[in-house]
């Protein structure tokens, strides 16, 4: 690593999960360093920050570098932000009460780093659009697909945060007024209809009703607790009746909001990612199937894939917010 590397290329990005903390160093488009660990859960915001440094140190300690040579930390938070004045509003799946929490600042303080936060899954559509699935591409939507579902914009080659910094929730575009209630209080959000939740809950459901379905013969006996949407798709696969009308009536409801962005924003690419995709490329035809019967205009620009880069998404996305927000306040 040369010195201009180390004075304008070094950076750190954490994505900061309900489950675990992840930092990686980052260099140009190369994540040199990846640590994590587990997220604490007892509500105490100040050990979370605590937690943060430890995996930042780590993560900088493993790689060729020292924390007096990072340009920047950027943190993706699971959550809805005040991007203005850099606090933590709502993160509705990491205990405590972070209304107003200035963990940047936090952060910052700690290692006399400029230190920035965006939405984690903002972070993964600019990680997505910088180096993976939409690389050399000057406009994308994102939609990432686990426990809920998030979203992300990236518009004429800059993510797009709207006038306050909540644009690109897609998870919550509603498509069916009178549908199931989603956890934000608004009945029918595609997150109620089609996140890796509304699955598990769909495959449930069915199975406590005692309809007779393949479905069984992927879940061990008495674990519901671990039922998944794979057990959908390993049934769907096996021509399962119950387990294909879950993935089509949830491949239409996600066609829907797809076909809608395409023909609102007219998007080089959407991006599917996150954890219910992993293994599930025959519902990704499907999705693609629809969205091109739905979408009348703009034909020449349906172009639907799957993302590339996994965890680092998050890590590279915030590694960037952190450096682009840095160039902004030096100049």
């Amino acid at each position: 690593m040369n010195s201009s590397d180390k004075i304008y290329r070094v950076k750190v990005g954490v994505d900061f999960g309900a489950s675990k903390i992840i930092s990686g160093v980052v260099v140009k488009d190369k994540v040199i360093s990846l640590k994590k660990i587990p997220t604490p859960r007892n509500g105490n915001k100040e050990d979370i920050v605590k937690k943060i440094s430890e995996v930042i140190n780590s993560s900088v300690k493993a790689s060729d570098t020292d924390i007096d040579s990072i340009y920047s930390i950027g943190i993706g938070v699971p959550g809805s932000l005040d991007h203005k004045r850099q606090l933590c509003m709502l993160l509705p799946n990491v205990p405590g009460n972070w209304k107003g929490f200035p963990l940047g600042v936090k952060v910052e303080k700690l290692f006399s780093v400029p230190t920035f936060i965006v939405n984690d899954v903002r972070a993964i559509t600019l990680g997505e659009a910088k180096f993976g699935a939409g690389a050399g591409c000057k406009n994308i939507a994102l939609i990432a697909i686990g426990t809920g579902i998030g979203g992300g914009l990236y518009l004429d080659g800059r993510l797009y945060l709207g006038s306050d910094g909540a644009a690109g929730e897609i998870g919550h575009l509603i498509v069916d007024k009178s549908g199931s209630a989603c956890g934000c209080g608004a009945l029918g959000c595609l997150e109620a209809l089609a996140s890796g939740t509304a699955i598990t809950s769909k495959i449930f459901r069915l199975v406590k009703q005692g309809v007779n379905t393949d479905m069984t013969k992927f879940i061990e006996k008495g674990s519901y607790d671990k039922l998944n949407p794979s057990v959908a798709f390993k049934a769907a696969s096996c021509g399962d009746y119950y387990a294909n009308w879950i993935l089509n009536s949830t491949s239409d409801d996600l066609s829907v909001v797809i076909s809608n962005l395409i023909t609102l924003l007219n998007p080089d690419k959407v991006i599917l990612t996150g954890g219910v995709l992993k293994d599930a490329e025959e519902f990704i035809s499907r999705i693609k199937v629809k969205v091109s019967d739905r979408v009348k205009m703009p034909l020449n620009r349906i172009v639907i894939e799957k993302g590339k880069l996994g965890q680092k998404a998050g890590i590279l996305g915030a590694a960037v917010w952190g450096e682009i927000m840095r160039k902004k306040e030096d100049l």
